[in-house]
């Protein structure tokens, strides 16, 4: 009876508890695949494919900051 017991909880590790893979990240592999499939499927796209990731990517870029 006279015995307390602690109710505190050992530390949580903060690097255990993040997500292996961020929205961002997802969202990029994605495209990625996707642009692939599609360059894959049909090589007379590959240019406008490629240019079109570039100016989404560049605008990403300045939206960004």
């Amino acid at each position: 009876m006279g015995e307390r017991q602690s109710d505190s909880q050992p530390p949580t590790d903060p690097a255990g508890s993040q997500p292996l893979l961020s929205t961002r990240a997802l969202l990029i592999i994605v495209t990625a695949v996707l642009a692939g499939v599609t360059v894959a499927v049909q090589p007379a796209l590959a240019v406008p494919v490629g240019v079109s990731l570039a100016v989404v990517t560049l605008l990403a870029k300045i939206l960004g900051n």
